[in-house]
């Protein structure tokens, strides 16, 4: 929010589990990190780790691979237990909004779009539709807003102005997984 960005929203699938989990609402980093640690020598992908691992560096970086300003594999020791932390962006520097397209995986259903700007304390888990879009930069335009509420519309997450904050965050972050 305004520059503080703070974590409320991890998605994820452990190897040969094709079951997203996800975890939400501030702490849901804490929950992620001793799920993760669960595993035996636990390696994580995050597509561009850059912005995703500075919600892991106050937990103890022992480890980070930098160039340019990118980090591109950290180690972080969260409760005594190594993770280990990959950049799948160092090696396929596209969206994951293309990966659909680039791997030949068929459709990918609803066109992402999501108001980064809106969500916060007050409304990280019930929206008011109308006030959806213009804190983005640039504001959204009338066909993103429409496409946001068609979305909305098809998870049935809407009921009159107000909408599941929750459930499209969730919805969202899961594509990416």
């Amino acid at each position: 929010v305004q520059g503080n960005h703070k974590p409320f929203c991890i998605c994820f699938c452990k190897e040969n589990d094709n079951e997203i989990q996800s975890f939400y609402g501030y702490g849901c980093e804490i929950q992620f990190l001793n799920e993760v640690k669960k595993v035996k020598n636990p390696i994580v992908y995050f597509h561009n780790l850059s912005y995703d691992g500075r919600m892991l560096a106050k937990y103890g970086i022992v480890k980070a691979v930098l160039k340019c300003n990118k980090i591109y594999a950290m180690t972080v020791l969260f409760n005594g237990i190594k993770i280990k932390f990959r950049d799948s962006l160092a090696l396929i520097p596209d969206k994951l909004s293309n990966f659909c397209q680039l791997f030949n995986l068929g459709d990918d259903g609803e066109k992402e779009i999501f108001p980064y700007n809106y969500y916060n304390e007050q409304t990280m888990f019930e929206g008011v539709v109308s006030q959806v879009g213009k804190e983005e930069n640039p504001p959204w335009n009338i066909n993103q807003k429409n496409q946001f509420v068609e979305n909305l519309n098809k998870l049935h997450l809407i009921n009159d102005e107000k909408f599941n904050a929750k459930e499209y965050c969730i919805f969202y972050c899961k594509r990416d997984v």
